[in-house]
């Protein structure tokens, strides 16, 4: 995979992260919070998953 995927996989997964689609109160609590912040938290938990991953993957190390 290129460096410039690595970059645009990241960037994706990083928007992602944003609750851009929750415009009005809903007012639907998940786990005691709001919906919207229910999404950023549970994408910020699966960014963190996709950076581990791939710096797990294509960090170079000297071994």
């Amino acid at each position: 995979m290129s460096r410039n995927c690595v970059f645009l996989i990241s960037i994706i997964a990083l928007i992602l992260t944003v609750p851009w689609w929750f415009f009005e109160y809903s007012g639907t609590i998940i786990l005691g919070l709001p919906d919207w912040a229910f999404y950023a938290v549970f994408m910020a938990i699966i960014y963190s998953i996709v950076i581990a991953y791939i710096l797990g993957k294509f960090w170079k190390t000297k071994e």
